[in-house]
């Protein structure tokens, strides 16, 4: 008795896969090469902001530091002292800005060190934390922008109603 003549054998079907429309979650080899070749990039330039971030910092302590010295000395130090290197109020000014810098350059950073996890391990998790850091980077210099940009209004009214008062 041959198996096409069995009544009880499963029955049997090609099987055809169908592609969705949308495929999710596939890089292809020449994406991967990008980013493969972009992380070390990226966690280099993470590094360098992060010893900016520092070098930042430390100026601004020298700055407070200095800007002691002078006032137990009993000289007089104004807020606008900057290149004297004498003022305190503009050492914590550039504290704030060693701040600003840091928070780039770790979404930076990380960013670098996921791409390198995925490219070894092809981890998705390790994709997502990479571009969720990638988003915060940009969003980061996005909300830094739009600050920026509202000050340009605010700048040139003070500037227009100093230069009327001064007259």
């Amino acid at each position: 008795m041959s198996d096409e003549s069995n009544p009880y054998q499963s029955p049997q079907a090609d099987i055809v896969t169908e592609k969705p429309l949308i495929v999710q979650g596939v890089l292809t080899d020449i994406m991967t090469g990008y980013l493969k070749e972009t992380a070390p990039w990226v966690r280099f330039l993470g590094i360098v902001s992060y010893i900016v971030c520092g070098l930042v910092f430390l100026t601004g302590l020298t700055l407070i530091i200095v800007g002691f010295v002078q006032s137990a000395q009993g000289n007089e130090v104004s807020s606008g002292d900057f290149l004297s290197g004498g003022s305190i109020s503009s050492g914590f000014m550039v504290i704030g800005t060693g701040l600003l810098v840091f928070f780039p350059a770790r979404f930076l950073y990380l960013y670098g060190t996921k791409l390198r996890s995925y490219s070894q391990t092809y981890s998705e998790k390790e994709l997502e934390l990479a571009f969720k850091n990638n988003k915060s980077f940009w969003k980061f210099y996005g909300i830094c922008a739009i600050i920026y940009l509202a000050f340009i209004p605010l700048a040139a009214v003070i500037g227009i109603i100093a230069a009327i008062a001064i007259q």
